[in-house]
């Protein structure tokens, strides 16, 4: 986990916020553990995690990522539709 995240997510320990939707994305390498422990933190600080990982081995450029990125939004906001009043 890059220093970045490992910031960010100190941070978000601090909130203390009813109803937490996270979701998490990124490629990764040989070790397939990339977005492991971020999923594992967010959920271990209360955060509903809608979408199961879908691992994804190397981006082979900034389409991949864009790609990715919508169906994670999509995602989460089908969830708060459901969750938000």
């Amino acid at each position: 986990m890059s220093p970045a995240v490992g910031d960010l997510l100190r941070d978000l320990k601090r909130l203390k916020t009813p109803k937490k939707i996270g979701a998490s994305f990124g490629a990764h390498g040989w070790s397939g553990v990339g977005v492991k422990p971020l999923q594992a933190e967010l959920a271990s600080m209360g955060y509903a995690l809608p979408s199961p990982k879908r691992p994804v081995q190397w981006f082979s450029g900034e389409k991949d990522l864009d790609l990715l990125m919508v169906e994670r939004a999509q995602t989460v906001a089908a969830k708060l539709k459901t969750t938000l009043p």
